[in-house]
Order: structure tokens, then sequence, then C-alpha cells
């Protein structure tokens, strides 16, 4: 069985096999469901495949039913409602859709991992900044969707246009099919259709262009804004339903620098984000390790042996258990099931190095870093760096690391932190928001869903992750709060969370402790944990 399992492992970690060079096969099914708002069902909405043929309209009923494919990407549209598009994933068979109305803008900063820069020679600070466009400033720390990002600096020497200034400078951004006057066709990913091939427009200095403003100077631009999900262009209307590329100028940019300082020291002191004591104590439907036998479990995981999303949340389970054989048997069959997926790597990595595996968990890690993936400005990324700095620090000889490793952090002093939250989710449509409440009580929160973080949602399909970690640096004094608020996942069955604790993360004396969540219908904002003199009060109990 050990020779097997062996056998297996080194399988996964052989880049240029038939396994990850072969195409997936997969056959048109049907996905259906029912549109919503307000629970009430909507006529008329268009559904439709973006670059396809097939469209339908839902009736009085509010359902649907097309036919589609892993990959495709279906779009809901309403000429009342705020337009949803959805990725098709190999597990996707219902997709029952709420729709919005009105748009909420996120008024909370969201939270961020840590605070250290994984390629310290590139400054990252300066695409953080609020900036001005025609709609008024907008601020990336509190917008609560993807905005892209260029520095001036980049696109001062050696382009055509301004359109080739900006080819593969930002994830979504596709320029392509080079015109006769030298300008690229430029689309935004998620933005445009098989109806409406528009390109995004331009806001220079306030000013809207629907075509690119050849007349700019490249060495004039101070920096470049990418807009890209449509809770972003929303205040553009229809003319910016395809994305927009802001531009400011450095004459522009010089003479509102002043007056956007001070807009930012005022926010800065006068936070009204403050947490109201509305959240609940997590019970009921916290999965209690005593309720399910591991033979129970194991019978599940065999009559769903293909279904990747109930393999995780047994894999969960098993963690919890601490089953830790059993779960890598778990996810090696996920990572067969689904090879592409950058969550296939890392979960696997970790589970073989919480059983002490760490040469195959670093080999694992190291065959996601070597095809090339960018680890600087995703959430997974962010996930594997850290993990792949902790082996670095605390378990190199073990690990054999040989590799030429840059550590983000200048030393285990300063990559040791109090607290670090791993969360984790088994399906990609999941919704909910994470909030994070500080010992003076300000709240921070961390958004997925597609309403106020649509781009994420896009990305974590199409690279493959569903996890977010999160630092807690210094605990202080006070009490920290975590709570969720689950907002459902668009079909029948529950999703599963799996929470990790680190206490005292990096030291030696650094804990552990993994928690499984199980939420259905459950709309209420539920207490997780509360942090407290470096300890974790989890349901009243403290965890050691």
């Amino acid at each position: 069985m050990k020779k097997l399992s062996f056998i297996i492992s080194t399988i996964f970690i052989l880049l240029n096999t038939v396994l990850f060079a072969q195409e997936i096969k997969e056959d048109y099914r049907e996905i259906s469901g029912k549109v919503t708002y307000l629970k009430k069902a909507i006529l008329n909405v268009n559904v439709i495949i973006l670059n396809g043929e097939d469209g339908i309209e839902t009736g009085e009923t509010g359902k649907y039913s097309i036919n589609a494919k892993t990959g495709d990407v279906i779009q809901f549209s309403h000429i009342r409602y705020q337009t949803i598009e959805i990725i098709v994933e190999d597990i996707t068979g219902i997709l029952n859709i709420e729709m919005t109305e009105i748009i909420n803008q996120l008024d909370e900063a969201v939270v961020k991992g840590k605070k250290k820069n994984p390629f310290p020679d590139k400054d990252r600070t300066e695409d953080r900044k609020k900036f001005s466009t025609s709609k008024g400033a907008m601020d990336p720390e509190t917008a609560g969707h993807s905005i892209g990002f260029i520095d001036g600096d980049e696109v001062n020497f050696g382009y055509r246009s301004l359109s080739e200034a900006l080819l593969g400078k930002v994830p979504g951004l596709i320029v392509s099919k080079q015109n006769f006057d030298g300008t690229y066709v430029l689309k935004i990913r998620g933005n445009s259709s098989h109806y409406n091939n528009r390109p995004p427009i331009w806001d220079v200095d306030g000013v809207i262009y629907e075509d690119e403003p050849r007349f700019l100077p490249l060495h004039d631009i101070k920096n470049i804004h990418v807009l890209k999900s449509l809770i972003a262009t929303n205040k553009y209307g229809s003319l910016g339903a395809h994305g927009v590329i802001v531009i400011q100028t450095k004459d522009a940019y010089n003479m509102s620098k002043t007056n956007i300082i001070k807009e930012d020291i005022s926010k800065k002191y006068t936070n009204k984000n403050f947490y109201k004591n509305d959240a609940i104590a997590f019970t009921e439907n916290k999965i209690s390790t005593n309720s399910i036998s591991l033979s129970t479990l194991k019978n599940l995981a065999a009559s769903n042996h293909s279904n990747p999303e109930i393999l995780k949340a047994i894999a969960y389970q098993m963690q919890a258990m601490g089953e830790k054989n059993e779960s890598i048997n778990l996810y090696e069959k996920i990572f067969i099931l689904r090879p592409k997926y950058a969550q296939s790597y890392r979960d696997l990595a970790i589970a073989y190095s919480d059983n002490n595996n760490y040469k195959r968990a670093w080999r694992m890690y190291i065959s996601y870093m070597l095809q090339g993936e960018n680890v600087s400005d995703l959430a997974i990324g962010d996930l594997i760096y850290s993990e792949m700095e902790w082996m670095y620090y605390n378990r190199k000889n073990q690990a054999g690391i040989k590799e030429s490793f840059i550590p983000k952090s200048a030393s285990l002093t300063d990559f040791k932190g109090d607290v670090r939250l791993v969360v984790e989710w088994n399906t990609s449509e999941a919704e909910f928001v994470l909030e994070f409440v500080n010992p003076d009580k300000q709240v921070y929160s961390f958004n997925h869903t597609l309403t106020a973080n649509e781009q994420l949602i896009i990305d974590e399909k199409e690279i493959g992750f569903s996890s977010k970690e999160f630092f807690i640096d210094d605990l202080g004094n006070g009490d920290w709060l975590v709570n969720i608020n689950y907002l459902g996942n668009k079909k029948p069955e529950p999703t599963h969370f799996k929470i990790t604790v680190y206490s005292n993360w990096g030291s030696p004396n650094q804990t552990q402790e993994v928690s499984v969540f199980k939420f259905e219908n459950e709309r209420n904002k539920i207490q997780l944990y509360k942090f407290k003199n470096n300890s974790v009060v989890f349901n009243g109990y403290v965890l050691k």
C-alpha cells in the first residue's frame, strides 16, 4: 500500500506527463435552476452561453434550462437587474441565481493578508492609493472589487501606441489583433459577448473617449487603472459596460494629490464602521467529530468518488478528526479529478506536511511554482508562499530544500505572528462575508460575493482555488472576533468550511486547530471565534 501511495504521489509531480498535457474532454450537460429577486421569480431574464449560440428566457416561474460544458460562461441579464456571469465547472449542475437591482458598494476596509511583498524589488503601495475618475474618486482599499493598475513608468519606452503598452500588464485585459494604424483590439474578460463585442472606453483626466486617445504622450502618464467588473463600471452606464481604462496624467495627479492625502487622513481618524454586536453564537451547525464515524465517512467517499466537492468536504472532516493518512488519500483522488486546479496542489502539500512528510509537501509546492504561476497578487499564491516560507524557516533540512528560495520576510523574527487563519470552502459558488472585529470594535470585512467581488470569483474559478489566509500580527490586550454571514451557493447542497487557526504562527510553540462548519439555509451573522490574550475561544472553550 505504501509503495502504491509513493508511486501515485511521484506521478503527481511529473510536470510533463500525459495527465497534465492532455485536454479534458467534457460533454455538454444540462444546467438548470431558478432566477429570483427577493425570493420572487423573475420573468424574461436572458440566459445565454457567452461566445455561443444557445440562449433562453425565463418564464413566469423564473426557471430555465440550458446546455453547457465545463469552461463555458453562462450570462444572466435583465434590463432592471445587474448582469451576472457564472463560469461552468466540472461539478456545475444547478445554478439558482438571485439577481441584484441596487448595487451595494462596500464602505468597509477589506481585510488584507500579511503586509509583506513576495517581490521586494517592486513597490506595491502605489496601486492601492485613491484615484480620480470622471465619476468621482475611487479607493482600491474599499472598492470591494479588483482594479488593475499600471505604473506610468511601465509605459514610457519602446511602445508604438498606448494599447501596445498595456499588453500583458493587467490580468483579464486582452490585447490582440493589431490594426493597420498600430493600435490593438482591447477586450476585458467577462465584459464582452458574442452579441455585443465592444472595447472598453477611456477616461483620461475626467474626460471620456470611446477610442484610444492617440494625442496622449506616453511619458506624460502617471498611472493607469483598469476597471473590469460590472460593479466598478456601473456609474458609466451602458457606455462603460465593457470596461473602463482610467488614465491620470502627471499634471492632473499633482493637482489632486493634496486633496487626496487630506481625505485619507480624515478617513483614518473617523472610522465609522463599528461592530453592532449582531452576531450569534455558532453552536448547532459545527460538525461534531463524535457524530460521524470514520467508517461512515469512508462509505460516503466511496459512493461519491467522482465528485471533488463532496470528497473535499469529507477530507476536511478527516483532517479535523486527525485522520492524516485518510485525508491524504482523498486529496490524491481530488488531484486526479482536478489536476489543473491550484487548490489541488496546495491541499495535497499541506496534507503531506501535516503528516510530517515535508519532502513530498515541498515537491508539490515547487511543482506548482515551476509551471510559471504568479503568486504575487492572488489569494492562493499568498497562501502557498506563506507555507513555503514556513517550511523554509522551520523544516528546511527535513524538506530537503535545494532550490533557491527567497522568503518575503527578512528573518524568522519578521515572519512570526500571533494568529494565522486559513479559511477554505468546498464549493466555488459559495457566497459569504467574513467579518473581523478588532479590540476597538472596528469592523473589517472580506466580501466573497458576486455583487461586491466579481473579479475575484472569476479568478478563483479560472485558476482553481477556494481559500484565503488572514493574519492578526498583534492581538493586543483586547478581544478580536471572527464572524461570518453565509449567503448561499446557488444549489441545494450545503457548503462546508474548514478553518485552520495557527496560534503563535512561525514560533517554536506554534499550534494549530482545525474546525469544520456546515452551512445550509443560515443567513444570520454567526460568531465563529474570539481571540483573547494569545488564546482562541470557540463556543466558550479555549483551544489549547
